[in-house]
């Protein structure tokens, strides 16, 4: 009897990891289009559906909390892929200044990860909270690559315990 009972566990088992990967790859591919001109894959958000990739150049979500690190992944660079990753962060409705550069080479690494965490900063003008918060954008410096836009709303997650006060 309890051979039985084992067997049948095993298999309720079974079919709950089959029916969780099932739904999954359904989420998935409804993340991917194909332009069928170009052939160009894109994936969206799984949040709000707004892309966040270019090229490539992604980031892990397109809407971030102050204090959240944006995951920077690049992959499969050719040796001829050379620029600058251009974080842009906004200074008012119009106007941008670069909050980070990063330079990158094909021909020396073709892939790597970074992180960006938009922090407080009097030496650069970053004053408060509502410096960080806003629209902003990733260009592409010296590629033919759409800019890629994000937002970090003016809120703090839950679980940190940081303060960020105003530091000028």
């Amino acid at each position: 009897m309890s051979n039985s009972k084992i067997v049948i566990g095993i298999v309720i088992i079974i079919i709950v990891g089959i029916v969780i990967l099932i739904s999954n790859q359904e989420m998935i591919s409804e993340n991917i289009r194909v332009d069928h001109e170009t052939g160009e894959i894109q994936i969206t958000n799984t949040v709000d559906g707004k892309l966040n990739i270019s090229g490539y150049v992604q980031i892990d979500k397109s809407q971030y909390n102050i204090g959240e690190k944006i995951f920077l992944d690049m992959r499969e660079l050719n040796s001829n892929d050379k620029g600058v990753i251009l974080f842009l962060r906004p200074i008012n409705d119009t106007h941008r200044t670069t909050y980070i550069a990063i330079p990158f080479d094909g021909d020396k690494k073709s892939a790597f990860n970074y992180y960006v965490e938009p922090r407080l900063n009097e030496d650069e003008g970053i004053c408060s909270t509502e410096d960080l918060a806003g629209i902003w954008s990733i260009v592409l410096y010296e590629t033919t690559y759409e800019n890629i836009t994000f937002e970090i709303k003016n809120q703090i997650n839950d679980w940190d315990d940081r303060t960020f006060e105003p530091v000028c």
